[in-house]
């Protein structure tokens, strides 16, 4: 039932922006557990997917157009998610990025323009949020790497507002930055980029795991609420 309230959860929202000609993609992020399953302690004895498996066998029962990327991060030679928190890296989001893209250009026959031909580097970081929960962070063996991509899409400018939604929608605190990332933990953002790859708008309802990648979206779409 949990499962199935779930899926038809969704199937509304996807069915009501479809009557408002709004496209729509569910993008499902796969968890680091699930990714680097055989890195997990054999003292964890539960069956990691179970939930997520029932999700998307349903959801395709009720032709909900889902995308659950696990084998593509899964199949790298490249790591995709840090080791020190439970999020995925530049490297990652990028490659779920580049992969939404083509499902909406598959699934609706648009021409969305996305960023690609970028070369990756390693960055060594300081230990993240999974150290730091355990107070070992500042340790001199604990540390992490992310796997930066290389491109020009930082430079460019744009315009971020807090978006606050009241009896009507309102922009506030309007800055010119740089394209740097967009973190949604206690806000709502609406950018704006003249110089986007596409003349589109883009409704992103994201958690955490749209900060890596806000960057790429920033510079794909002309205008985005996240």
């Amino acid at each position: 039932n949990i499962v199935k309230n779930a899926v038809s959860i969704f199937k509304k929202k996807h069915d009501y922006l479809d009557k408002n000609y709004v496209k729509s993609l569910i993008v499902i992020v796969p968890s680091k557990q699930l990714i680097y399953k055989e890195k997990m302690p054999a003292r964890f004895g539960f069956k990691i997917g179970v939930w997520i498996d029932s999700f998307l066998k349903y959801a395709k029962q009720q032709n909900l157009i889902v995308l659950f990327p696990k084998k593509l991060l899964e199949t790298q030679e490249k790591e995709t998610y840090f080791k020190t928190d439970s999020h995925w890296n530049h490297y990652g989001s990028y490659l779920v990025y580049d992969k939404t893209i083509d499902e909406l250009n598959k699934i609706y026959h648009t021409k969305l323009q996305k960023i690609d031909g970028l070369t990756f580097s390693d960055r060594i970081t300081g230990g993240l949020d999974l150290s730091r929960f355990l107070k070992i962070d500042k340790e001199k063996d604990i540390h992490d790497k992310d796997i930066m991509w290389e491109t020009f899409i930082d430079e460019h400018i744009i315009t971020r507002c807090e978006f606050l939604i009241d009896k009507e929608s309102k922009l506030l605190e309007c800055q010119q930055i740089k394209n740097i990332a967009t973190d949604v933990n206690t806000k709502s953002y609406y950018t704006f980029n003249k110089t986007a790859l596409n003349k589109k708008k883009l409704l992103w309802i994201r958690d955490s795991f749209g900060v890596n990648n806000s960057p790429l979206y920033q510079a794909t779409f002309e205008e985005i609420i996240q």
